[in-house]
């Protein structure tokens, strides 16, 4: 009875087992051609490769946000920066402006106020999710592999930079040695740079992973974008959760750990700002929403403090003759709940087009009276 049961079920068997197959070797093909597809649209520049042997990620696309201005190295180096010629006709200096998706959102939407200095060449290169690991790594691609070398350094430290550094590129960094002077930050495997950012699978698949497991991701990561902006639903989470890890540090009362990496990896980023070259090295940060508020909910921890805290206990860097070190930190607008300042919802507390042209307008002002 066991054999002639075993004899009817063996084929069933073997036509699943081929169907599979053969549903697998279409998807995969599917997952090809769509990534195929994509690829072909935003070609990658030829350094990318070079770029991820310095820095952990770039920009998703060369556009997310279309500047005011259009940069002056149109094309596919824009995954990486975009520069903005000056329009003096004497010798400019090059300035280059750091940070997360902050930075990024002054490089695109307040450009034409950093432009009004006109002896400055500006070297756009915020990217979401950067901290000064990765804008470590940045400065020193930018001037052993582009040949740029920055006059000005603005960098926008932003109140998640802790936790990034901490939850997600801590075990990432590759220090400094005697024969290579810089910190870099290494890229995730594809799975693990797809949740760590929430990625397309299919832009971050590489040619040796399976494509047919990236477009069941794909497939999944579109029904919980979906879920997350029209159902409110938030789907599984990332190894490092904006609100559990990146932002948690903000409501301790101590953060000796995350601090004490902190600073560690300030002071590489510092250090690479001198060896490249930097004159000037401007910190700014920003308050969170949080910070300006009280009860519970306000936040204990601002990284505004830490860096004057680092600053603090560095004398010889801020002593500095080569590299001259100064911190902006910006306020909000005290009528701030009233106005369309910060962006609504939003957890990180960006702002809106208004506010980041209100506060590049405060970063154009201070750096003009240090000149």
């Amino acid at each position: 009875m066991f054999k002639e049961l075993s004899n009817r079920i063996s084929p069933i068997i073997k036509v699943i087992t081929i169907n599979l197959a053969i549903g697998f070797l279409l998807l995969e093909g599917i997952g090809r051609a769509f990534a195929y597809t994509k690829t072909k649209l935003k070609k990658l520049p030829q350094d990318m490769g070079q770029y991820y042997s310095f820095v952990n990620h770039g920009h998703a696309y060369p556009a997310v946000h279309k500047p005011l201005v259009t940069p002056s190295n149109v094309g596919p180096e824009t995954k990486i920066f975009s520069r903005f010629d000056c329009s003096s006709k004497s010798p400019c200096k090059n300035l280059i402006l750091q940070g997360d998706s902050w930075a990024e959102l002054l490089g695109v939407q307040a450009i034409d106020i950093f432009l009004s200095i006109t002896d400055l060449n500006i070297i756009a290169g915020g990217t979401s999710s950067f901290s000064p690991s990765n804008m470590a790594g940045q400065l020193a691609y930018l001037s052993q592999v582009k040949k740029i070398s920055p006059d000005i350094v603005i960098a926008f430290v932003d109140q998640t930079d802790i936790g990034d550094e901490f939850c997600r590129y801590k075990d990432q960094l590759i220090f400094p040695t005697s024969k290579d002077p810089f910190l870099r930050v290494r890229p995730f495997d594809s799975n693990r740079q797809y949740e760590h950012y929430a990625a397309n699978p299919l832009s971050t698949a590489r040619y040796t992973d399976s494509y047919a497991i990236a477009f069941i991701k794909e497939i999944i990561y579109r029904v919980n974008r979906y879920m997350m902006l029209n159902l409110k639903i938030s789907p599984a989470s990332s190894p490092c959760e904006v609100h559990k890890d990146i932002l948690s540090p903000l409501t301790e009362d101590s953060i000796k750990d995350e601090k004490e990496h902190f600073f560690n990896v300030l002071n590489h980023y510092v250090n690479t700002a001198s060896i490249v070259g930097a004159k000037q090295l401007i910190f700014v940060t920003h308050p969170h929403q949080r910070h300006l508020i009280s009860g519970n909910l306000a936040y204990k921890q601002n990284v505004s403090d830490l860096i004057d805290q680092f600053l603090l206990i560095n004398p010889d860097l801020v002593n500095n003759e080569k590299l001259v070190i100064n911190h902006f930190k910006l306020t909000p607008p005290k009528d701030w709940r009233d106005t369309n300042y910060f962006r609504k919802n939003d957890v990180t507390s960006h702002l809106t087009f208004s506010g980041y042209r209100l506060i590049a307008n405060q970063i154009v002002s201070r750096l003009k009276s240090l000149r």
